[in-house]
């Protein structure tokens, strides 16, 4: 999430915003997560075609 937007979230002050501020924090960390679990899958991968 830029940074940007997150300071116009934090300026406004209502009580949406924090919320949309938690959800957009939240899908980021499952797409970090998502991210995180093709790289060990691409390594596993790896090494099994290597043994």
């Amino acid at each position: 999430m830029p940074f940007e937007n997150q300071a116009v979230f934090l300026v406004s002050g209502s009580i949406i915003d924090p919320i949309m501020v938690i959800m957009d924090q939240g899908m980021m960390n499952i797409y970090q997560t998502r991210i995180i679990y093709k790289r060990l899958e691409i390594l596993l991968n790896s090494f099994l075609v290597m043994a």
